[in-house]
């Protein structure tokens, strides 16, 4: 039996999720978007809901280093200014 691998994704903004559904959409995968939930419970839904006990958290959007957002020690970092410092930081 052929078992077909789940993936759960959470984005912190529209943009960010929007771009990852996209990517993903275009490796051929099926994806669901939803708006407005807090994130730790719903890392802790989609693990129950695919019965997995592992989660991977993965704090910046790789697709993101093109505009020249990182992630460092755990604060999000853009090229200029700071995104602590702009709109962006909520």
């Amino acid at each position: 039996m052929v078992t077909t691998p789940t993936l759960g994704a959470i984005a912190d903004d529209v943009t960010g999720g929007t771009d990852l559904g996209d990517g993903l959409v275009r490796a051929g995968l099926r994806t669901v978007q939803a708006l407005g939930l807090p994130a730790g419970p719903v890392t802790d839904a989609l693990l129950a809901e695919t019965g997995s006990a592992l989660t991977v958290i993965c704090p910046a959007f790789p697709a993101a280093r093109s505009t020249g957002h990182t992630c460092s020690s755990a604060t999000s970092c853009c090229p200029t200014p700071l995104c602590a410092t702009t709109p962006s930081r909520r």
